[in-house]
Protein backbone atom coordinates (compact mmCIF):
# COMPACT_ATOMS: atom_id res chain seq x y z
CA UNK A 1 0.00 0.00 0.00
CA UNK A 2 2.97 2.51 1.11
CA UNK A 3 4.92 1.47 -2.15
CA UNK A 4 1.24 2.16 -4.14
CA UNK A 5 1.21 5.51 -2.69
CA UNK A 6 4.58 6.30 -3.56
CA UNK A 7 4.68 5.38 -7.18
CA UNK A 8 1.44 7.74 -7.40
CA UNK A 9 3.20 10.61 -5.67
CA UNK A 10 6.22 10.19 -7.44
CA UNK A 11 4.06 10.11 -10.97
CA UNK A 12 1.79 12.92 -9.69
CA UNK A 13 5.20 15.35 -8.99
CA UNK A 14 6.66 14.45 -12.59
CA UNK A 15 3.46 15.70 -14.13
CA UNK A 16 4.22 19.13 -15.99
CA UNK A 17 0.51 21.28 -16.25
CA UNK A 18 0.89 24.48 -18.44
CA UNK A 19 -1.51 27.11 -18.52
CA UNK A 20 -2.30 29.43 -21.10
CA UNK A 21 -2.90 33.16 -20.30
CA UNK A 22 -6.43 32.78 -21.50
CA UNK A 23 -7.20 30.17 -19.90
CA UNK A 24 -6.36 30.59 -16.41
CA UNK A 25 -9.35 32.40 -15.53
CA UNK A 26 -11.06 29.79 -16.37
CA UNK A 27 -8.75 27.53 -14.07
CA UNK A 28 -9.77 29.54 -11.33
CA UNK A 29 -13.40 29.47 -11.83
CA UNK A 30 -13.08 25.70 -12.09
CA UNK A 31 -11.32 25.70 -8.93
CA UNK A 32 -13.48 28.08 -7.51
CA UNK A 33 -16.57 26.10 -8.17
CA UNK A 34 -15.17 23.15 -7.20
CA UNK A 35 -14.15 24.48 -3.70
CA UNK A 36 -17.74 26.52 -2.86
CA UNK A 37 -20.02 25.63 -5.62
CA UNK A 38 -20.72 21.56 -5.92
CA UNK A 39 -22.94 22.25 -2.67
CA UNK A 40 -24.25 25.23 -3.35
CA UNK A 41 -28.46 24.79 -3.71
CA UNK A 42 -27.97 22.88 -0.37
CA UNK A 43 -26.90 25.53 1.92
CA UNK A 44 -29.16 27.63 3.52
CA UNK A 45 -28.76 31.03 6.18
CA UNK A 46 -26.26 30.24 9.44
CA UNK A 47 -25.73 30.90 12.34
CA UNK A 48 -24.95 35.06 12.01
CA UNK A 49 -27.53 35.36 9.39
CA UNK A 50 -30.54 34.82 11.49
CA UNK A 51 -30.87 38.15 13.19
CA UNK A 52 -30.17 39.90 9.89
CA UNK A 53 -32.96 38.06 8.39
CA UNK A 54 -35.70 38.02 11.16
CA UNK A 55 -35.14 41.73 11.45
CA UNK A 56 -35.18 42.17 7.40
CA UNK A 57 -38.08 39.86 7.29
CA UNK A 58 -40.44 39.99 9.87
CA UNK A 59 -39.96 44.00 10.90
CA UNK A 60 -39.07 45.16 7.65
CA UNK A 61 -35.76 46.94 5.87
CA UNK A 62 -35.95 49.90 7.43
CA UNK A 63 -35.85 48.28 11.15
CA UNK A 64 -31.83 47.59 10.18
CA UNK A 65 -30.93 50.80 10.10
CA UNK A 66 -31.61 50.00 14.07
CA UNK A 67 -30.19 47.10 14.22
CA UNK A 68 -27.03 48.66 13.06
CA UNK A 69 -27.12 51.36 14.72
CA UNK A 70 -27.33 49.17 17.67
CA UNK A 71 -24.71 47.24 16.77
CA UNK A 72 -22.06 49.72 16.29
CA UNK A 73 -22.07 49.19 12.14
CA UNK A 74 -24.59 52.14 10.87
CA UNK A 75 -23.62 51.82 7.54
CA UNK A 76 -23.87 48.29 7.36
CA UNK A 77 -27.25 48.60 7.48
CA UNK A 78 -27.03 50.02 3.34
CA UNK A 79 -25.22 46.75 2.21
CA UNK A 80 -28.33 44.42 3.71
CA UNK A 81 -30.92 46.63 2.61
CA UNK A 82 -29.12 46.78 -0.70
CA UNK A 83 -28.68 43.11 -0.95
CA UNK A 84 -32.66 42.32 0.87
CA UNK A 85 -34.19 44.50 -1.89
CA UNK A 86 -32.09 43.00 -5.02
CA UNK A 87 -31.55 38.94 -3.34
CA UNK A 88 -34.29 38.77 -1.57
CA UNK A 89 -34.70 36.07 1.51
CA UNK A 90 -33.30 33.11 -1.14
CA UNK A 91 -30.32 31.37 0.81
CA UNK A 92 -29.23 30.26 -3.11
CA UNK A 93 -29.16 33.68 -4.29
CA UNK A 94 -27.08 34.76 -1.77
CA UNK A 95 -24.99 32.39 -2.12
CA UNK A 96 -24.94 32.68 -5.81
CA UNK A 97 -23.76 36.31 -5.41
CA UNK A 98 -21.02 35.40 -2.50
CA UNK A 99 -19.71 33.00 -5.41
CA UNK A 100 -19.61 35.48 -7.80
CA UNK A 101 -17.54 37.92 -5.53
CA UNK A 102 -15.10 35.44 -4.72
CA UNK A 103 -15.02 34.48 -8.61
CA UNK A 104 -14.14 38.32 -9.42
CA UNK A 105 -11.79 38.61 -5.79
CA UNK A 106 -9.79 35.74 -7.50
CA UNK A 107 -9.50 37.15 -10.63
CA UNK A 108 -8.55 40.83 -9.85
CA UNK A 109 -6.05 39.66 -7.62
CA UNK A 110 -4.74 37.14 -10.57
CA UNK A 111 -4.65 39.97 -12.86
CA UNK A 112 -2.83 42.02 -10.62
CA UNK A 113 -0.12 40.11 -9.58
CA UNK A 114 0.01 38.82 -13.33
CA UNK A 115 0.90 43.40 -13.75
CA UNK A 116 3.79 43.36 -11.05
CA UNK A 117 5.38 39.93 -11.84
CA UNK A 118 4.62 38.93 -15.54
CA UNK A 119 7.60 36.95 -15.82
CA UNK A 120 6.16 34.20 -12.72
CA UNK A 121 3.22 32.66 -14.31
CA UNK A 122 3.22 30.02 -12.05
CA UNK A 123 3.69 31.39 -8.94
CA UNK A 124 1.11 34.21 -9.66
CA UNK A 125 -1.58 31.83 -10.60
CA UNK A 126 -1.09 29.82 -7.49
CA UNK A 127 -1.20 33.06 -5.24
CA UNK A 128 -4.71 34.08 -6.63
CA UNK A 129 -6.13 30.98 -6.44
CA UNK A 130 -9.70 30.33 -4.47
CA UNK A 131 -7.79 27.03 -2.31
CA UNK A 132 -5.40 30.10 -0.96
CA UNK A 133 -8.14 32.12 0.27
CA UNK A 134 -9.83 29.00 1.89
CA UNK A 135 -6.55 28.17 3.91
CA UNK A 136 -6.03 31.73 4.50
CA UNK A 137 -9.71 32.54 6.06
CA UNK A 138 -9.45 29.22 8.22
CA UNK A 139 -6.52 30.51 9.64
CA UNK A 140 -7.81 33.60 10.76
CA UNK A 141 -10.91 32.07 12.20
CA UNK A 142 -9.01 29.79 14.10
CA UNK A 143 -7.23 32.81 15.57
CA UNK A 144 -10.22 34.74 16.35
CA UNK A 145 -12.02 32.27 17.93
CA UNK A 146 -8.59 31.16 19.95
CA UNK A 147 -8.59 34.85 21.38
CA UNK A 148 -12.16 34.71 22.07
CA UNK A 149 -12.22 35.00 26.06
Amino acid sequence: MVARIESLTKSIQGIDINFSIRTIPLVLLGTLFVSFGLLINQLGFYQDDWHHVYFAHSLGLSHLWDMFLYDGRPLAAMLYIAGFSFLGFTPLHWHISTLILRYLTVLFTWLYLKDIWPDHKRPVAWAASPTRRINSRSRKRRTRLSATP
